[in-house]
């Protein structure tokens, strides 16, 4: 169960999206000079953005079933959509003139999707249901997107040193889509399936 979670997190958090791209070129023009605040900054994004996410779906998904249908199918279209982009074009090459500070990461990372995904799909309890439950899940979360931030900043680091970073960068992007493709069909699957139960 533990094992699961943390691979479905990671799938998720390591995939190239606003943040991660944010990240990696921080990582590519200052190193890990502003490593801590930007860390903290996605962090606290994740957290209030999820949170917000869990207790509107505690709210109105078990009263409203169509609500979940529908933000199933929404969320499914969009991690589509943004394969297709990821696919045709180089976010990595788009995202250098940036200017990337505590505040951009904070707002690029509570306005990200993602959070929707983590708080009513991912996340195997809402915090309305079990505070204490949903509190440990939180901790674990933190684990894997502190890693995931690490990982990011090392990569920009990293093609920025090396000869054939771009070789670098094109793989990571295909993987990307893979990925982003693998969990819009699994996310599809999951409210079309509700929608023959109703």
């Amino acid at each position: 169960m533990h094992n699961l979670f943390f691979l479905t997190c990671a799938s998720l958090l390591f995939i190239p999206g606003p943040t991660n791209i944010l990240i990696f070129n921080s990582g590519y023009s200052n190193g890990f000079n502003k490593a801590p605040s930007l860390m903290l900054s996605e962090w606290s994004g994740y957290i209030i953005s999820i949170t917000l996410w869990s207790i509107a779906a505690g709210l109105f998904f078990s009263s409203y079933g169509w609500v979940d249908i529908i933000s199933k199918i929404a969320c499914s279209l969009y991690l589509f959509v943004l394969s297709i982009k990821l696919w045709l074009s180089g976010h990595i090459e788009n995202a250098k003139k940036v200017i990337i500070n505590s505040k951009t990461i904070f707002y690029t990372t509570f306005l990200n999707p993602k959070s929707f995904i983590f708080a009513t799909i991912i996340f195997p309890v809402k915090i309305t249901d079990d505070l204490y439950l949903y509190s440990e899940i939180l901790i674990r979360f933190t684990m894997v997107l502190f890693t995931a931030s690490v990982f990011w900043l090392c990569s920009g680091n990293f093609i920025k040193n090396e000869i054939d970073g771009h070789a670098v960068k094109v793989a990571i992007r295909y993987l990307s889509v893979l990925t982003l493709i693998s969990f819009s069909v699994y996310i599809f699957y999951q409210g079309v399936i509700k929608i023959s139960w109703t």
